[in-house]
């Protein structure tokens, strides 16, 4: 997830990025000491991108996911569900340059 976003971020202009029924899951080989290695220094380049041209639907996805916008650069955030606008919420003040976060759906009768 990591390495396709910071592709995304060298694109230049605006992206729409629509994440439905999405979870995380770690890989064999991600259980290694070595791949733990690669995970972080993914991490530390995504965090070092300009992610501000970037717009995010999400639609029913894992927490893992939330975790892995934190402190990231994300410039919209399109959330349609309820369970979606809970786990965000953690992230929200993290997220220097979010201008826009959108709430669609029926979010207010789960909470």
């Amino acid at each position: 997830m990591c390495s396709l976003l910071i592709r995304l971020c060298t694109l230049g202009h605006r992206v729409k990025y629509e994440l439905w029924d999405f979870a995380v899951q770690s890989r064999r080989e991600d259980l290694g000491a070595v791949s733990k290695t690669h995970v972080s220094d993914r991490r530390y380049k995504l965090l070092e991108c300009d992610m501000s041209n970037i717009e995010i639907l999400v639609n029913n996805v894992s927490k893992e996911l939330f975790e892995i916008f934190r402190d990231t650069s994300i410039g919209i955030l399109d959330l349609r569900t309820a369970d979606s606008v809970s786990q965000t919420s953690s992230i929200i003040p993290t997220l220097i340059k979010l201008k826009k976060a959108s709430i669609m759906g029926d979010v207010y009768r789960s909470m």
